[in-house]
């Protein structure tokens, strides 16, 4: 049962990393897609969701660590794989919000 739900959202990571990273789907992003007008002409909506389909793409190959120990019943794997998806989502996050990296 664990293998199903595991494989689904390591699936849906996957799918919506390739959407991102072919430049579709910036109205899913929090922050641009409630920005004004003027805003979002002002950042480089390719690169953004480049970014972000990185990001989601990582998260899926992460998940493979926490989802082979809910399989095994490993628990430190369990542990290894929750502080690595929050770690990378931790990056993820400080990298996109840092700088002017998405400012045309």
């Amino acid at each position: 049962m664990f293998w199903i739900i595991n494989t689904g959202i390591i699936l849906m990571l996957a799918v919506f990393g390739l959407v991102f990273r072919a430049g579709k789907g910036a109205f899913l992003i929090a922050g641009y897609n409630t920005a004004s007008k003027e805003e979002k002409d002002k950042i480089d909506e390719k690169k953004l969701c480049k970014a972000v389909g990185n990001l989601f793409l990582i998260l899926a190959v992460c998940w493979i660590v926490p989802a082979a120990g809910m399989i095994t019943e490993k628990v430190p794997l369990l542990f290894i794989g929750g502080v690595l998806i929050v770690v990378v989502c931790i990056i993820g996050a400080v990298y996109m919000n840092n700088d002017d990296r998405f400012i045309k």
